[in-house]
Parts: C-alpha cells; sequence; structure tokens
C-alpha cells in the first residue's frame, strides 16, 4: 500500500497534464471515483467538472485525498443502503417525479456525466 501524500508534494512531483491524466483516469476505472469526483466539484469547485480548469494544487488535493480515503468515503456512506438521503437527492427526484422533462434531462445527465448511474 502506498503511504499517504501530502497534496502540494504530489503538486511538485506532477505536471498538471499530468494530474488531470490521473483524475480522468481514476473516473474511467472507478464509478466511486467519478461520483466523489463530481461531488467534490459540486461541494468545492462551483461545478466545474472538466479537470483542465483547475489549479496543480486543486488536482493534487483531490488525488491525495481521495487515495487516504479523504473524499470518496462521504460519496459511498451516502449511497449505502440505509443512508438518509441528502435534501439535495430529495429535491431532484421530487422534480423528475412532478415532471418527465426534468426526468428526462437528469436522465441524460447522468449517462454523460456519471456513465449511466443514476442514484
Amino acid at each position: 500500500q502506498t503511504p499517504p501524500v501530502a497534496p502540494c508534494s504530489l503538486a511538485a512531483m506532477a505536471t498538471k497534464a499530468d494530474l488531470v491524466d490521473q483524475v480522468k483516469s481514476l473516473q474511467r476505472s472507478d464509478p466511486h471515483a467519478k461520483q466523489a469526483w463530481c461531488d467534490f466539484c459540486e461541494t468545492q469547485l462551483d461545478g466545474t467538472y472538466d479537470p483542465n480548469r483547475h489549479d496543480e494544487h486543486t488536482l493534487a488535493h483531490f488525488l491525495s485525498h481521495f487515495a487516504n480515503g479523504g473524499i470518496g468515503a462521504i460519496s459511498q456512506q451516502s449511497s449505502s443502503f440505509g443512508a438518509a438521503p441528502s435534501p439535495l437527492v430529495e429535491k431532484i427526484k421530487l422534480m423528475q417525479k412532478n415532471d418527465p422533462a426534468v426526468n428526462q434531462v437528469w436522465r441524460d445527465f447522468c449517462d454523460e456525466r456519471l456513465g449511466g448511474v443514476k442514484d
């Protein structure tokens, strides 16, 4: 197992292109990582999902914390059976239920951004 890496040392060792590639590769290889990145973008980066639009420190921070279990644990816990859904989840579900057009927009978003994962 790889020892924890501080974000600043990770950024110093890798170029921005390397970090962008690592984030993209992680998203492609692991649905939990993809969800963690989406959650991180929503909560910390104003919903900007493209790793190219973030600086090295931000990318290194995400990668380091994800590798050490700090980011992503929240995503995995919130999707666990029996966990209380967040207010945002409840709002999306209500909008889907009340408006077929919103439901389709949500499905398209999930297919495009989340690899088809709709929950």
